[in-house]
């Protein structure tokens, strides 16, 4: 009895141990708009992301949220990949 209540013990412990690193991964991978523009009539939000190549799209929000006593829905997610562009070193002579 005594070495389950330590096994039962020990295994609370070690599950509480890993609930902050468990939080901080899914923070850390959370996505910010770099614009938010908003239509004249006020139903339509665009929210740019920019994100680089080792970025993850999955920390794009995509649940409805309310705003200003507005419900709003995600229609459309769209990835636009630009062109990559080499960095040119310069040397004089």
């Amino acid at each position: 009895m005594k070495r389950f209540f330590t096994l039962l013990m020990t295994l609370t412990i070690l599950s509480l141990a890993c609930i902050p690193s468990a939080l901080a991964a899914d923070a850390s991978a959370a996505c910010y708009p770099t614009s938010v523009t908003r239509s004249e009539d006020g139903r339509e939000i665009r929210k740019i992301y920019d994100l680089g190549p080792q970025e993850d799209p999955a920390g794009i929000p995509r649940s409805d949220f309310q705003q200003d006593g507005v419900l709003y829905t995600l229609i459309d997610l769209l990835k636009q990949e630009l062109p990559r562009t080499r960095a040119a070193s310069m040397w004089r002579r």
